[in-house]
């Protein structure tokens, strides 16, 4: 039995109240998840954009996604704390497909958001996760699962 190639993710910190602010220290920390895996295969796919590569490569197009969600960036943690008490991880799966112009032929079947405070701003890191329908690839929801550093 062959045995398949396994990839890691970036294991994310744990989420900690404030860390993002402009004295904040998080790196990589979780804001939010879904179905999103601590390993992958080869047949599956990451998509991984940091906020700040929009910002500097089309920041029109930055600017109309979070006009269109009716949310300021600076906003964005809170908004997210907010889609995790009404369940509403539906919303944020649409905005992240759309801020980073993620191929639509691609079947995304999960995304994280991470947060990084860096010389006092906040740096968004944005990630899709395309699930290969054959594999047995564990995939992890929530903040006390085993793709979080502790």
């Amino acid at each position: 039995m062959n045995k398949i190639a396994r990839s890691r993710v970036v294991l994310a910190e744990a989420y900690r109240h404030s860390a993002l602010g402009t004295k904040g220290d998080a790196n990589y920390m979780l804001l939010r998840q879904y179905q999103f895996p601590l390993e992958f295969s080869d047949s599956e796919k990451i998509l991984t954009l940091d906020s700040n590569q929009i910002e500097e490569s089309d920041a029109n197009h930055a600017k109309k996604c979070f006009e269109e969600l009716g949310v300021a960036p600076s906003t964005l943690e809170c908004w997210l704390r907010k889609c995790a008490q009404d369940k509403d991880d539906a919303r944020i799966f649409i905005f992240l497909k759309k801020i980073m112009q993620a191929d639509e032929s691609v079947t995304w079947t999960g995304w994280r958001i991470m947060g990084s405070a860096l010389g006092g701003r906040c740096i968004f890191t944005w990630q899709l996760f395309a699930k290969d329908p054959k594999s047995d690839t564990k995939v992890y929801t929530g903040d006390n699962t085993r793709n979080i550093r502790r």
